[in-house]
């Protein structure tokens, strides 16, 4: 089983895929899955259908990759020497290389292989990736692909991949995820070095806080109506401050909604002391009361947003 930690845009997923690491036989697949959800990764190869344009994509995801491993020697040159795959953000060389690899024997095969063996085919590869965390039943995958509104191409094509799948929506209090992504420097921004425009279009021209705001209003529309497809045994939804102040409650929920037992306590890399200190953090942040001063009336929609989230019957309830 996939269980998706879909991303909602600093709302506190990553905790939350950490504590889920140390849940007996879960295992958390680090990184965000760039190679599968960035413009022309494995989503688009999947997605494509004339088999010339497949094969330019496959390509151009090997260019990727070696972008990606001679960036990783460049900042980390012991990667070089290890064994071990690993996916965290600083060390993604043995990543990148085996990827590279497959896509070699992909590029071989795909002329004759029908669109469920092309499935297989890269859920061969998840398996792989789990593999290197202990093959465990189930496995945690973050931000794998982009929501409809934001990409159509990675509609159905996610969920043919990623079968069978669990998804799980984090949402947190707006002032905090805006704090957030002002600490980070992302208000200012109309691109990403992974995503391209992909989360910005049709928001350039905005200033930077109404950007923000925008941005988040369709994050959580999407995410609400691709709650309304989904049975409720397949999605599970909280915030990240319920997680952390009502923790025994909500982990219990999502304990039974991963199906699994939890390991013993020492085993633990969940800090809750760190994300207790991440709650509130708003007050604390002067670009943040700088940009919002007199603004307090627009974040009213996200509010609401958030409030019609919060009521859908996937959502946690303690």
């Amino acid at each position: 089983m996939n269980i998706i930690n879909s991303g909602g845009w600093n709302v506190g997923n990553r905790a939350i895929s950490e504590w889920m690491a140390d849940l007996q036989g879960v295992s958390f697949v680090q990184g965000e899955m760039n190679a599968t959800r960035r413009p022309g990764g494995l989503l688009d190869v999947l997605h494509e259908t004339d088999l010339a344009q497949k094969k330019q994509r496959v390509a151009h995801l090997k260019t990727l990759c070696y972008r990606g491993y001679i960036r990783v020697m460049r900042k980390k040159p012991k990667a070089l020497w290890r064994g071990t795959a690993s996916l965290d953000h600083a060390d993604q060389y043995w990543f990148y290389k085996d990827l590279s690899k497959r896509l070699d024997a992909y590029a071989k095969q795909v002329s004759d292989l029908s669109k469920a063996e092309e499935v297989a085919f890269w859920q061969d590869w998840l398996a792989f990736l789990s593999a290197q965390y202990g093959s465990q039943a189930l496995s945690v995958y973050q931000n794998p692909f982009f929501y409809p509104e934001f990409y159509a191409n990675h509609q159905y094509v996610w969920q043919d991949l990623f079968q069978p799948y669990k998804l799980i929506f984090i949402h947190r209090d707006p002032r905090d995820q805006i704090a957030e992504i002002m600490h980070k420097g992302q208000h200012l921004r109309t691109s990403s070095n992974v995503s391209g425009d992909i989360m910005y279009r049709g928001t350039e021209t905005l200033p930077p806080l109404e950007r923000t705001l925008a941005i988040i209003s369709k994050i959580y529309q999407a995410r609400i109506n691709m709650a309304k497809q989904i049975a409720p045994e397949a999605l599970a939804i909280f915030s990240f401050e319920d997680f952390v102040l009502n923790h025994e409650q909500i982990s219990e929920q999502l304990v039974n909604f991963l199906d699994t037992p939890l390991k013993a306590p020492h085993a633990r890399s969940y800090n809750s002391h760190c994300s207790k200190k991440n709650i509130g953090v708003y007050k604390n942040s002067p670009v943040f009361n700088q940009l919002v001063k007199d603004k307090e009336h627009l974040l009213e929609p996200l509010y609401a947003y958030k409030h019609e989230l919060e009521k859908l019957k996937h959502s946690f309830k303690y």
